[in-house]
């Protein structure tokens, strides 16, 4: 009995407390309390001192401290860091632009993991634009990946990439000069034989195309960098036989014109010789130079 009134006592006194303590906007006895003076503690405060509190796993957007307190970049590398290990590149790459832009680049060396995490962030958010074929802002994402870690296979290859769009896209466009200056980029870089190969053919393709409209001059201009680019092609070489063919046609039918003109006036002088020898024959003696029967003859 004398313990059963004991319980009673205490759950008497500790009953107030609880009840004060329930709701989401509570007040805080031990932040700004009414009943000591303070004005009282919304929920986004009490929130906001937990989170400093207590462990990284309770920062979030919500909980996160305003701009300038203490426990502001520390919160942001939280965040950044959990987007990073979850993949999810593109949150991480704009808290680690907010965490330069607030603190600076000496920001990023306030969590161990950060410059590692921002070099693989950037990267894969460069990878993004390349496949939107947004090549300035991926080139920009790509210098910012090298700045925090070294640059390997990746970021070259990526270029590399861009670089092959690029010179593809002004070839569709016509602009072959400048297309052939990014596809020399591309090849003085590393030697791709699949892609010469291919461009060797757009080349010899419309070459024919130009042949066939009877634009002579792009014609001649794509032949010169087809014979550059990949000599060997079936389709160039025909175009350059079949040419070669309508330039010698001329000369070739007048050189036949000559020669049976030649053949036929020797023909005729052979016929009138053995008619001659002939006559002379039958009436024993030579002729003279002309002979108006022989000559008909």
């Amino acid at each position: 009995m004398p313990r059963f009134i004991a319980l009673t006592f205490i759950v008497f006194l500790i009953s107030p407390v609880a009840f004060a303590q329930e709701g989401e906007d509570a007040i805080d006895v031990d932040f700004g309390s009414s009943r000591i003076g303070g004005p009282g503690a919304t929920s986004r405060e009490r929130a906001v001192m937990r989170a400093m509190e207590q462990e990284d796993e309770y920062v979030t957007e919500e909980t996160l401290p305003p701009v300038g307190h203490k426990k502001r970049l520390p919160g942001l590398h939280v965040l950044a860091a959990r987007s990073a290990g979850g993949k999810d590149w593109e949150a991480a790459c704009l808290k680690y632009d907010q965490i330069q832009e607030e603190g600076g680049e000496e920001a990023m060396e306030m969590h161990p993991e950060a410059k590692k995490n921002a070099w693989r962030s950037y990267l894969a958010c460069a990878e993004r634009l390349v496949v939107q074929e947004s090549f300035e802002k991926a080139e920009r994402l790509i210098k910012t990946s090298e700045k925090f870690g070294a640059s390997d296979h990746r970021h070259a290859a990526l270029r590399r990439k861009m670089m092959q769009a690029e010179y593809k896209k002004a070839l569709t466009a016509g602009d072959i000069n400048k297309s052939l200056e990014l596809f020399d980029r591309y090849q003085s870089a590393q030697e791709d034989e699949d892609e010469r190969i291919w461009m060797g053919a757009e080349i010899a393709r419309r070459a024919l195309e130009a042949d066939a409209a009877g634009d002579k001059k792009l014609r001649d201009q794509l032949i010169v960098h087809g014979n550059r680019v990949a000599p060997m092609n079936t389709d160039l070489r025909t175009l350059k036989e079949s040419i070669d063919f309508q330039a010698n046609i001329g000369k070739n039918l007048a050189l036949l014109i000559g020669g049976g003109l030649v053949f036929v006036f020797g023909f005729v002088r052979i016929a009138k010789w053995r008619a001659r020898r002939r006559v002379e024959a039958a009436v024993g003696g030579k002729l003279g130079k002309k002979n108006k029967f022989i000559d008909d003859e």
